[in-house]
């Protein structure tokens, strides 16, 4: 009978923890990504927390694709949630590999204007507000058009 009755309750807070969320405090992020004043389409836009002495584990990290407008909302990594963690975050933002067909069914894979600061992950950081932000836009130029 205590075996059953500790299913019972096992099942009770398991049934009850469902949909409680992630557990991480999550906001609505998104913005914009340009390359050299003209919308990059077609990119993925990731961060990842930065931990601190307060919150070592500030949570996974989000990620978004840009839309033809560069436009991107960043969803939380291993959730379904649209949002990302509050606070200090790495950025990356890398072109999905650009190819052109050949005739002979190869594909030359066209090298990203994206700077490489933004390509390698841990050298640009972003706070996103705690209140989430629409404006989280990158304005970026290639290496080429760099002084």
């Amino acid at each position: 009978m205590k075996t059953i009755l500790c299913i019972a309750v096992l099942s009770v807070f398991a049934l009850a923890s469902i949909g409680c969320g992630p557990g991480y405090k999550i906001v609505e992020a998104s913005g914009t990504v340009t390359l050299d004043g003209k919308p990059l389409s077609n990119a993925t836009v990731l961060t990842q927390p930065i931990g601190t002495e307060d919150n070592p584990n500030p949570g996974p990290g989000s990620f978004a694709e840009t839309d033809e407008n560069g436009h991107f909302v960043l969803e939380f990594q291993h959730e379904a949630v649209v949002g990302a963690a509050p606070g200090e975050c790495y950025i990356k933002i890398v072109e999905n590999a650009a190819k052109r067909e050949s005739s002979d069914d190869t594909a030359e894979v066209v090298r990203s204007k994206v700077p490489w600061e933004y390509q390698e992950g841990g050298k640009v950081t972003y706070t996103i507000p705690e209140e989430g932000t629409d404006a989280m836009n990158f304005d970026l130029e290639s290496r080429r058009r760099r002084k």
